[in-house]
Parts: structure tokens; sequence; C-alpha cells
């Protein structure tokens, strides 16, 4: 499924040729759509999916997901990196935290005390990633930071390999051949967009 969701870099490359007039090379684009490509082809199983069942909430996350990179793009070219990445934690602290005037929230609030360092921890990579974006758009064409992002499907395989390896067993796909011609893509298409820069 995550593989359709990574389409988004299509959607911001289209709202940064726009509004913010970012073009690239033929070949960058031709990057852009082999990292697409090779995404699709590593993260989706066409006869376990049923588009019709959630066909809306992935054009949801896509839409949300290409307008928020763009609005990053956007902020980086107001503020620094830092500014922008102070504000966004701020918003989204005050967002959150609003959720506790609801009863029903504070008393599961109370209940997930006890798992506080596991949040910790995936606070601290939430954060860094997002700090890590900030950075990158303040430096680079939006349309080449979201399609290297894109590449996130790569990395989970990578970590799965990982887990199945020394932890056990969390997946049953163990074919890695097939996505051999899919990891080429992307890493091909990688390449072609550093060349663009």
């Amino acid at each position: 499924m995550i593989g359709f969701i990574y389409v988004y870099p299509i959607l911001v490359a289209l709202l940064s040729f726009i509004f913010l007039k970012e073009t690239l090379p033929q070949y960058g684009y031709v990057g852009v759509a082999f990292i697409i490509i090779g995404v699709l082809l590593l993260s989706i199983r066409i006869k376990q999916v049923h588009l019709d069942t959630c066909i809306w909430f992935i054009i949801a996350i896509v839409l949300l997901t290409a307008v928020d990179e763009f609005f990053v793009k956007i902020t980086t070219t107001h503020l620094s990196a830092s500014q922008g990445f102070a504000a966004n934690g701020i918003a989204l602290g005050i967002a959150l935290s609003a959720g506790l005037i609801f009863p029903s929230v504070r008393k599961k609030f109370c209940k997930e005390i006890h798992n506080l360092k596991f949040a910790g921890l995936s606070e601290i990579f939430t954060a860094s990633a997002l700090l890590t974006l900030y950075l990158a758009m303040a430096e680079l064409p939006a349309t080449i930071v979201s399609s290297i992002a894109a590449i996130q499907p790569m990395a989970v395989l990578f970590f799965e390999r990982i887990t199945n390896r020394f932890v056990g067993k969390i997946t049953k796909d163990n074919l890695l051949l097939p996505k051999t011609g899919a990891m080429i893509l992307i890493v091909v298409g990688v390449a072609l967009l550093y060349l663009s820069v």
C-alpha cells in the first residue's frame, strides 16, 4: 500500500513548477519517474490491494503529504531551516496538547505513560527526520528533496531484513530477487537527480 502513497513527489514537482518556478533538466524528471516506478514496484502486490475500500484514504495521504512538503519549502524561503523546524514543533505541540481537553484522551494518555521510553525514541527519530527535511529544503529544490524522500520503502525493506535475521520473522515476504529491479530503478533515479543539482 505504501507504494501508492509515494507518488506524492509528482504533485510536489507540479506545485513547485507552478508557484516557485522550479525546473529540473529533463533527465532530472526522468530520475523522478524512475524513483516513483521503483517505489511502486518495491511496495505493491496488486493482488493484495483492495483499492475500492481505501482509494480515498490513499488520495488524501498523497495530497496532504505533497502539500505539507511544499509548505516546508515555502517556509524555508522565508525563514531559516531551524526557525521553520521550531515553528513546526510549536504548532504540532499546541495541536496535540489541545486533544487533552477531552476526558477520553486524558484517560488514554495516562494509560500510555508506561510506554514513554518508546514514544521518546520514536519522537527522536521523527524530530531528526523533520529537521533533515527542513535543512534539505533550504538548500535544494523541493522536487529533488521529495523524490529522494520517496525512497523510504527501500530503507524499510533494509530494516525489515535486519529484523528478520536477528530478532525473528516479522514478515512472510522473503523474496528479495523480484525487488532487485525496483531497487536498481530507485538508485538510477537518485543518481539522475544528483546530476541535475
